[in-house]
């Protein structure tokens, strides 16, 4: 599995080009180039796995440089479990964080079948998304919803119940805040469905980005204000459901 992504830092000049693979077992590699005009600093990737977190050192990455860590994983027993990686280094006086997520599987697990969009319009102060979840299975889907997104976006909530109907498709309501000041641009977000059980459990990763634009104070509201829309939307959500599996 490889993934790539093209990241501008918050309000600077250098920019960072990760690469994430795990392939042939459970070594997770992660490479971190520096494609921009300044050095970046304190640079560290932080995996969280099976509710275990580890940060590798961390060290400088000159422009035109490349830095590499080999992170030794447990490979799941059964099926898929997600690791989330973190890369965070100072920029230009200023620190970040950017996130991916790469599902790690066992031997023999046969692909995903669900599939999911994240649907955001541009974060200005405020932003009210959607998480479309897609099952073209026989049998519904129960699990939970957790997001992964870049420092300084914060969302609500950041995790969530959802029931996909076999055949069918679920619609989570997203509330999404530039608390931290994040420069305008485009940024990596992630969702993350995991469903099963101890013995057979699935991952489903969502890959998105998120445009980040001009704050305006006039959208600017407590995310308090739109938990109370999400919970209307929830209700509906769950009666929706119900009348789906009579």
């Amino acid at each position: 599995m490889l993934l790539f992504l093209v990241l501008r830092a918050s309000g600077a000049l250098a920019a960072v080009h990760i690469e994430v693979t795990a392939e042939g077992g459970p070594e997770l590699r992660v490479v971190v180039a520096n494609v921009g005009d300044e050095s970046a600093q304190d640079v560290a990737p932080e995996v969280l796995y099976r509710h275990r977190s580890e940060r590798q050192p961390a060290v400088e990455v000159a422009p035109g440089e490349r830095r590499e860590w080999y992170i030794a994983l447990d490979a799941p027993p059964a099926g898929a479990l997600p690791a989330v990686v973190r890369v965070h280094y100072r920029d230009n006086g200023r620190t970040a964080t950017v996130p991916t997520v790469v599902a790690l599987t066992a031997p023999g697990t046969p692909p995903e079948a669900v599939r999911g969009r994240l649907d955001a319009p541009a974060v200005a102060g405020v932003s009210h998304g959607t998480l479309v979840l897609e099952n073209p299975g026989s049998r519904a889907v129960a699990g939970r919803v957790s997001y992964v997104l870049p420092g300084g976006l914060s969302v609500d909530p950041e995790s969530m119940p959802a029931e996909i109907p076999s055949a069918g498709r679920a619609t989570l309501p997203v509330v999404l805040q530039n608390e931290g000041g994040l420069a305008p641009g485009r940024y990596p977000a992630f969702a993350v469905l995991a469903y099963g059980d101890a013995t057979a459990p699935h991952t489903v990763v969502v890959r998105g980005s998120v445009d980040v634009g001009r704050d305006d104070p006039r959208r600017r509201r407590p995310l308090a204000i739109g938990a109370a829309a999400l919970g209307v939307a929830l209700i509906t959500l769950a009666i929706a459901f119900r009348r789906v599996r009579r």
